[in-house]
């Protein structure tokens, strides 16, 4: 048998649909059902009425997910591929998985306690120590960089982690860790419980627009519904994306406007979403604020400090 990707191999079984997948850089799917696979994990999650599930879910295939799965095992099964008796669960409403933990009671998405307090204990001890090997440094990076998954914004609170990994010290080399790096790992320590918590609030009836050029930032807003702001909400920007449009050396060549415009963007283009294109040209906007930069700097500094200004 010719060996396919995963992927592949399910959509060949007919055990998922394009519309259904949960991607690493796509918005969760609105439907019904939701569908991933990632490395030895095949996760399907299926929105279902309180009352049928208290009345048994899963039985005889009654639901969707029911029957994807059957087609998957048996697809499994015909291509002579052994399943892990001890991973398939069905019909769960919480459950762990790819290192996170789901209650679907609640609709709560959190970092998995089994990981996350004995990361949280180790990064202690290294703490205490004061030293610490690349390797173990390089460990912890990966661990934390996975428990953050799910509150992305406490990345920011890994500044230093980078630092000894990118020097060429061995796996086995013992760094001493600097004040600032001992308070970094601190940090994490606190941040990190907030992984375990349940930080959602309600969606506000305005959005805000804020941008900035070498000279001025500023901020502007329209209001709108709630319920458009929610759905706003699964096509947020990407900012890592967004921040590699303009190099140094280009916005240099900008300002003093002799910048090709097909050099403003990456060689393979860059196309927004429509759906921030409706909301950039058809709401009517008004005027936050505006403030004049008085020192100069690049365009890509100017851009977030706008943002956290507002």
């Amino acid at each position: 048998m010719h060996k396919l990707p995963a992927m592949a191999f399910l959509l060949q079984r007919g055990a998922v649909a394009t519309d259904e997948l949960i991607t690493p850089h796509g918005a969760i799917p609105l439907g019904l059902l939701q569908i991933g696979a990632v490395v030895d994990y095949l996760v399907m999650l299926e929105h279902v009425l309180r009352t049928d599930y208290d009345n048994g879910l899963g039985e005889d295939e009654r639901y969707v997910s029911g029957l994807r799965l059957k087609a998957a095992s048996d697809g499994y099964a015909a291509a002579k591929l052994v399943n892990n008796p001890m991973k398939p669960c069905r019909g769960e409403a919480c459950s762990k998985f790819w290192g996170f933990c789901i209650d679907g009671s609640k609709g709560l998405l959190c970092a998995s306690q089994r990981r996350l307090w004995p990361c949280i204990v180790i990064t202690v001890r290294v703490e205490a120590l004061g030293l610490c090997t690349v390797g173990l440094l390089d460990s912890l990076a990966g661990f934390w960089v996975s428990l953050l998954g799910v509150r992305r914004r406490l990345y920011s609170a890994m500044e230093l982690f980078s630092e000894p990994l990118a020097t060429e010290l061995t796996m086995r080399a013992v760094t001493c860790l600097s004040p600032n790096m001992l308070a970094e790992l601190t940090s994490l320590d606190v941040l990190g419980t907030l992984g375990d918590d349940d930080l959602r609030a309600g969606f506000a009836d305005f959005v805000i627009a804020t941008d900035a050029n070498t000279q001025w930032m500023a901020a502007f807003t329209p209001s709108m519904a709630p319920e458009i702001t929610h759905e706003l909400a699964r096509h947020s920007l990407r900012k890592g994306i967004w921040a590699k449009l303009f190099p140094r050396g280009n916005a240099l060549l900008r300002e003093h406007g002799i910048l090709a415009e097909h050099d403003e963007v990456p060689k393979d283009g860059f196309r927004s979403h429509p759906l921030w294109d409706l909301i950039a040209r058809a709401w009517p906007y008004r005027e936050c604020w505006w403030r004049r930069i008085r020192r100069k700097r690049h365009k890509n500094v100017s851009e977030p400090d706008s943002f956290l200004t507002e």
